[in-house]
């Protein structure tokens, strides 16, 4: 491999120390939760949440070499060598695309080089600047801490790259500034990790809503994973269960109302716990209002548990832990049911891949729209983190000149 570029030093930060799907603590449970995985999931994508876990507790006497010969297609840098990046992000890649990937980057030297044996990368490294100092990069993904995120993919783009950040892409108003600031002065495409939009059922749920007229309303119940107190999520300046898990929810409804979603009004409902057992509710400008409840549970067999019921004009439609689709529309009635559950991983991850490279079938890429969801949708989660952790009413307003963001306390939130 070619001599490493010198690059400066990029902000870094461990990806997490333990997953945070619960591990089962018998036998009994484990072999449960295998095959439960295999009817959601499959064969090939059980068999990479399997060696996912193996790598997370995976060490080495001796690393093995740092660099190795790479091949002309080994185009990604992976930034953050997590449980999600090796059984999702980095599985898709290879199982779309083939051995793709060019070296990978965790502070924890371990984690980074079992990825890399893993997944055939031929190069591993510790240091964010290390790997993006390679030649012949095309693209950078980045799945670390939420904190680095943003610096990350600044320097990903400062070099060329175009970059897939995995959500939040900011964790405050500054990393939104810096973010926007880059994108526009680098010219170099951004792609997120909010999956459950592109998925088969959420396309079809937001097209059908679309399709109605007037506002809409959407009621959302969310039971994530229990994470201890003093997780990595909880660190001061990572963002908490809101920028973690709830964001997700909250742009899905942001792209499903549309163009006139702002102003948005939030009012949270919270007991003594900011993010944790929690309701927001989203008032947007056209009258849609969106109701999140977010409880966390004991580990699942199955992951995350979500429902969302929604109604606008005549449609009204229920997904099921994204398992299945049911649309009515007046006396009519759709039943959408993928063979595997799809939480919209895979076509968030290759559509980007194609958009990066260029390939054949690539969707446009509208720097335009892709700048507008940037924006607004971080000014959306962390107004709705705001909100949940004063207790108190935001009104947040899109007045598309960043550092004016109108930020407005309004009356406390009932408890």
């Amino acid at each position: 491999m070619a001599d490493i570029l010198p690059f400066p030093t990029v902000a870094a930060a461990p990806t997490p120390a333990a997953s945070i799907e619960g591990v089962p603590t018998s036998w009994g449970d484990r072999v449960r939760k295998l095959t439960r995985y295999l009817r959601l999931y499959g064969p090939s994508r059980t068999w990479a949440k399997v060696r996912a876990k193996r790598h997370l507790s995976r060490t080495f006497e001796t690393l093995p070499p740092r660099s190795r010969p790479s091949q002309a297609r080994q185009s990604v840098a992976l930034l953050g060598c997590g449980n999600y990046a090796h059984g999702t992000l980095v599985h898709y890649l290879r199982r779309g695309f083939g051995n793709v990937l060019a070296g990978t980057m965790d502070v924890d030297a371990d984690r980074a080089a079992s990825l890399a044996v893993d997944h055939r990368a031929p190069f591993h490294t510790t240091e964010a600047a290390e790997l993006l100092g390679l030649p012949d990069l095309t693209m950078a993904v980045i799945a670390s801490h939420h904190s680095a995120h943003t610096p990350q993919a600044v320097a990903a783009m400062k070099r060329g790259l175009d970059v897939y950040i995995e959500k939040p892409h900011v964790v405050n108003h500054v990393q939104l500034a810096e973010l926007l600031e880059t994108f526009d002065h680098t010219g170099q495409r951004v792609f997120l990790g909010f999956n459950r939009p592109g998925s088969r059922l959420g396309r079809e749920a937001i097209a059908a809503l679309q399709g109605e007229d007037g506002p809409a309303m959407f009621s959302w119940f969310i039971a994530g994973h229990r994470i201890a107190a003093d997780h990595w999520y909880m660190n001061p300046g990572e963002g908490g269960r809101v920028l973690g898990n709830l964001c997700h929810w909250t742009d899905f409804c942001l792209r499903a109302v549309g163009d006139e979603a702002f102003p948005v009004r939030i009012v949270p409902t919270r007991d003594a716990q900011r993010d944790i057992n929690c309701a927001v509710a989203l008032h947007f400008a056209d009258g849609s209002i969106a109701t999140l409840t977010f409880s966390e549970k004991d580990p699942p067999l199955d992951g995350v548990r979500e429902t969302l019921v929604a109604q606008r004009g005549r449609v009204l439609l229920r997904i099921e832990d994204f398992d299945r689709l049911v649309i009515d529309r007046g006396a009519r009635r759709r039943i959408v049911r993928p063979f595997f559950r799809d939480h919209g991983h895979r076509a968030n991850i290759e559509r980007a891949y194609r958009r990066a490279h260029d390939l054949p079938g690539a969707e446009p890429y509208d720097r335009v729209a892709v700048r507008r969801h940037l924006r607004q949708t971080a000014l959306l989660f962390l107004a709705v983190r705001d909100a949940l952790e004063a207790g108190t009413e935001r009104l947040v307003e899109d007045d598309r000149t960043i550092g004016r963001e109108r930020m407005s306390p309004s009356r406390p939130a009932a408890a």
